[in-house]
């Protein structure tokens, strides 16, 4: 009882009395029964399209189709874009699978079904969700994972669909729209169901209904009575989105953006419906808002997760388009926010893959798939972004331009060019350092909105393109132990662990304690370009009894060596942990050494302690544990290489280099030398701010 009291009192510091008290009281309106009376099951019948419309709006389903036809608000894209030579696109296999039964699962695994789905099917364990309980009896977390039974009502298929026949202008594909949402009003009646229990899910679902009915729009397989039926089911989901909206304003998460941004879309969209004036004002001030305070003005996300904010970033970008081509253009402070966002993701991206660092929750969106672009590339975002903001490119031509065309943007301007620099996006916690074909990516932020993993100064490092340190990732929030949400904690990362203790205490799936802040941030360089130091510290083990400070220091060198200092200050005995989670290659290991064998050649981690020994530890994918996994893809993990360092005392200085195989590492006392053919680098490791001496003249 007395840690539920103090873990209470945590939770008010940390997010205020105002939002403890929400949560609380829709914990009680949700347990009580009260949301199964505020909004009641109810069958289709029982609300027509009539009751949705304004009075001066035929009902009658021609006549409405009618009506549509000449007074329709404009979409995204006025016709089909045209596709040359596109026979052989990846999509139309895609859409031809789907029309058997496959479907793509967080855009990586297939899983075979029935066409039309089974709405309410867990492939995990072959079970069923209930289909007939109102949605607020149905448990978030009961049993398997519930984004299983979430992920095919997304239709995230129609954007197979609609990419595929724009190629063919195969028929089938338009009736397979038909079929699919016509099953799922059939089969899920409103407010029953697990499909009605998210208000995102419910907006990602309508983004996509939308999406297919302007594209085949003119298909002989578009009638009156099916459009109707269509506008019918949106109008009821609109109105599911605004009945709850204050469980996404709790949230204070991309909920609160996706659900503006259905709301915005149905009431600019749809203006003939009753509510459509009172949910497009109210979809703007909500998406105004929740824009404001989820996107910094630094261009990161306020949760702390990339996957997250290309998410919200797209969505955002949805809401900005529709507002331009029906003349209710979205203010310019929200472009100017998009336009650091977009800037601060193109400064994380590989430029060779497009891939970013897999850091913080990856639950497997990617809400306008529209390009063949892998679902880790995020170029796609970048360039849309970028156009969407400048009014042209800012990479080169490639298959990220498709989401351009699907937007309306036509012309093949003269790209901008990526620059990549070292930056420091400080208000959420981002930093990176170049090398010559290396650089990193560090994690150090002082949080103002909850935290997604304990990972204070986790350090990826890429070379030659390639993911050499890597974040494990997500894997699944809900599964069986130790499965659990477990690649949000400290182990996995590469960081440093003490007494086995988290950064910061976990009270639940999705939330910490006793924030780990970032603090004494330090960066300089030298003027010639030999080096560059970065250093930060936290304050996640100043919670113990016997306080331990953590200091980090990222030395990057010439000739792409990397040197990671971290030192650990305590008045006591502690168990020390440094991990590096390293990506699957090929590899040897030699005394504290780990050589990766990578397709652009060798590449080698040396690990380290000052005055004292070390135990080196290699797992790969450890049969009964976490470690040793990484997860690119949400529900699909795949083996990693877990380097653990381990030593004990107070005070401790522990060393980490990576450089080509053939770079020679040696430690003598406080000293670090780095020998290649060309260069000697000395660090003094006992010095606060480890500048390197380099020597030029090696024989």
């Amino acid at each position: 009882m007395f840690n539920k009291i103090k873990q209470v009192q945590k939770l008010i510091q940390q997010f205020g009395p105002g939002w403890l008290l929400r949560r609380a009281r829709y914990t009680a309106r949700m347990r009580s029964g009260f949301l199964t009376w505020q909004m009641p099951a109810y069958e289709w019948d029982d609300r027509p399209l009539e009751t949705w419309l304004k009075p001066s709006i035929p009902a009658e389903a021609d006549t409405y189709f009618g009506w549509r036809q000449v007074n329709a608000p404009k979409f995204l894209f006025d016709v089909l874009p045209h596709f040359e030579n596109a026979d052989d696109s990846a999509v139309i296999a895609e859409a031809n699978a789907l029309l058997e039964g496959e479907y793509i699962y967080f855009s990586s695994e297939t899983i075979k079904g029935i066409f039309p789905p089974d709405w309410h099917w867990n492939p995990l364990d072959n079970s069923h969700l209930p289909h007939d309980k109102h949605w607020s009896l149905i448990p978030d977390f009961g049993g398997q994972d519930i984004k299983y039974v979430w992920e095919p009502s997304r239709f995230g298929m129609v954007y197979t669909l609609v990419r595929a026949y724009a190629r063919t202008q195969n028929a089938l594909y338009a009736e397979s729209f038909w079929m699919l949402v016509l099953d799922w009003i059939e089969k899920n009646p409103p407010q029953r169901g697990p499909n009605w229990k998210c208000g995102q899910e419910t907006s990602i679902r309508l983004m996509a209904w939308c999406f297919g009915l302007y594209a085949f729009w003119d298909t002989p397989q578009t009638t009156a009575v099916r459009v109707s039926q269509l506008v019918q089911a949106i109008a009821a989901e609109a109105e599911r989105v605004e009945q709850n909206l204050g469980y996404a304003r709790s949230t204070r998460s991309n909920h609160g953006i996706s659900e503006a941004v259905g709301l915005w879309t149905v009431g600019i969209l749809f203006p003939e419906l009753t509510q459509a004036d009172h949910w497009r004002e109210l979809g703007e001030h909500e998406l105004l808002k929740e824009t404001s305070f989820q996107f910094l003005p630094d261009g990161t996300y306020s949760m702390h997760s990339l996957n997250y904010q290309r998410m919200a970033l797209q969505a955002v970008m949805w809401a900005m388009r529709l507002g331009e081509v029906n003349n209710a253009p979205l203010p310019q402070w929200l472009y100017a926010r998009v336009t650091s966002a977009v800037d601060f993701i193109s400064q994380m991206i590989e430029p060779e893959t497009g891939q970013t660092p897999n850091h913080g929750s990856n639950d497997g969106s990617l809400i306008l798939p529209l390009s063949e672009c892998d679902y880790s590339d995020f170029r796609p975002v970048v360039q849309l972004g970028h156009f969407l903001c400048h009014g042209r490119r800012l990479l080169d031509a490639g298959p990220w331009d498709e989401a351009l065309l699907w937007f309306g943007y036509h012309g093949a301007d003269k790209a901008a060019g990526l620059v990549r620099r070292d930056g420091a996006f400080a208000e959420g916690g981002y930093y990176t350092q170049h090398g010559e074909i290396s650089w990193a990516f560090i994690h150090a932020p002082v949080y103002s909105e909850r935290p997604q993993h304990s990972d204070q100064l986790h350090v990826d490092l890429w070379w030659r393109g390639q993911n050499i340190a890597i974040d494990a990732g997500t894997y699944r929030y809900n599964a069986p132990d130790p499965w659990n949400n477990a690649l949000a904690t400290t182990a996995v990362h590469n960081t440093v662990m003490v007494d086995g203790q988290e950064h910061m205490p976990r009270a639940s799936r999705f939330t910490w304690l006793d924030w780990a802040q970032c603090e004494d941030i330090h960066r300089e360089h030298d003027s010639d370009g030999n080096w560059s130091l970065w250093q930060g510290a936290h304050t996640g083990y100043h919670r113990h009894e016997y306080r331990v400070d953590h200091q980090r220091s990222v030395l990057q060198l010439v000739q792409d060596i990397w040197v990671v200092i971290d030192r650990m200050q305590a008045s006591a005995q502690h168990d020390y942990r440094l991990h590096w989670l390293l990506n699957d290659f090929p590899y040897e290991i030699s005394e504290n050494a780990i050589t990766l064998n990578t397709p652009q050649g060798s590449y080698r981690l040396h690990v380290g302690a000052i005055d004292t020994d070390v135990n080196m530890s290699t797992i790969r994918a450890d049969v009964d544990e976490i470690n040793g996994w990484q997860s690119r893809y949400y529900g699909q993990k795949s083996p990693a290489i877990s380097v653990a360092m381990t030593c004990s005392g107070k005070n401790m200085t522990l060393w980490s280099v990576f450089a080509a195989g053939d770079t020679v590492v040696r430690a003598h006392d406080n000293n670090l030398t780095i020998r290649t053919e060309s260069r000697e680098y000395q660090v003094d490791l006992a010095q606060s701010h480890p500048i390197p001496t380099i020597n030029k003249q090696v024989s």
